[in-house]
């Protein structure tokens, strides 16, 4: 048996518990600042500035205003948050979001997949 140590940046973290979540044994997590810094826009000091839920928002919302996509199927979200370089494993989190904030509805369920549109 071998222990393994690695550094993985906060939005990648659940991805890497489910992959290791059938093969390791007493999984442990610690939280360590700063190892690299944010990337994206930097602030006075060089420091990365981290993007606030209300950003992430609007910067789909104007992606897919950009590619005049009026409605799409759920799981296609997962292709909008790869083009923006953001984790795709939590794309029903954003969908969400983005229905409370009434900037999506909901259209009719398909099989198992959920229709959504873009409010203009």
């Amino acid at each position: 048996m071998f222990r393994v140590s690695f550094f993985v940046e906060e939005k990648l973290l659940g991805e890497a518990f489910k992959r290791l979540a059938g093969i390791a044994r007493n999984v442990e997590h610690a939280y360590v600042p700063n190892v690299e810094p944010a990337k994206g826009p930097q602030n006075v000091n060089g420091h990365g500035v981290r993007m606030s839920a209300a950003d992430a928002q609007d910067l789909i919302m104007k992606h897919l205003h950009d590619h005049k996509v009026p409605s799409f199927q759920g799981p296609q979200m997962k292709n909008v948050l790869s083009e923006l370089g953001m984790p795709t494993s939590s794309y029903s989190h954003y969908l969400q979001r983005l229905c409370d904030a009434g900037r999506l509805k909901k259209g009719k369920l398909t099989g198992n997949t959920m229709t959504y549109t873009v409010v203009k």
